[in-house]
């Protein structure tokens, strides 16, 4: 009876040994498959993070570029300029962008009351189809050069400019109109293409 009995026991003993390992069979590849799946959403979220951050940083360094700001250091200049950008408040003193100065279009006026000694920052004026300037009396070619970088110049007036030279206009191939009073301009070459281009009104 006792053998019969300790029989029992251990036929029950291994059943549930059996029962144990089929669970552990059945639900095993389950936990498996879910920790893979886990690990595969934890790579597939830290790729998108990584290339979100890295996006961001691709960003902020496009806007540090467009956002640099241009000093202008002659006064008449940088008032003008910031005149046609309605920054009234700040005028003296306001520093417009790259992407500002381009968006000035139109003429564009500089009335000068002293001698210039820079025009830094008109060159980035690449909107605006006419340049009326007086009194600029620039001797500098340097600064006369940057007018010669707005080759989408229609229009160009100098008036009373102590100008000798309008070789700084060479490049000026869509100019349809310039007039140049009261200068001393000694090489009249480009005048005289200009007088019988095809350009001219």
């Amino acid at each position: 009876m006792k053998i019969f009995n300790k029989m029992n026991g251990l036929k029950r003993i291994f059943t549930i040994g059996v029962s144990c390992g089929i669970i552990l069979n059945v639900f095993a590849p389950a936990f498996v498959v879910r920790a893979d799946s886990q690990s595969t959403q934890t790579a597939q979220e830290t790729s998108i993070a990584t290339d979100s951050l890295a996006s961001q940083k691709e960003s902020d360094l496009n806007s540090t570029v467009e956002e640099a700001r241009i000093w202008i250091p002659n006064e008449t200049v940088r008032q003008a300029i910031n005149k046609a950008l309605k920054r009234t408040i700040d005028i003296n003193t306001y520093s417009p962008t790259k992407s500002e100065l381009a968006s000035i279009k139109g003429d564009f006026r500089l009335d000068f009351k002293d001698p210039v000694d820079s025009l830094e920052g008109i060159q980035y004026l690449t909107g605006i189809s006419s340049l009326y300037t007086t009194n600029t009396k620039i001797l500098n070619e340097e600064e006369l050069s940057k007018i010669g970088e707005l080759t989408q110049l229609t229009y160009l007036s100098m008036g009373n400019s102590n100008l000798t030279s309008i070789a700084f206009v060479k490049n000026l191939t869509n100019l349809t109109g310039m007039v140049l009073p009261n200068n001393a301009v000694r090489d009249v070459s480009f005048s005289h293409d200009f007088y019988y281009s095809n350009n001219r009104k």
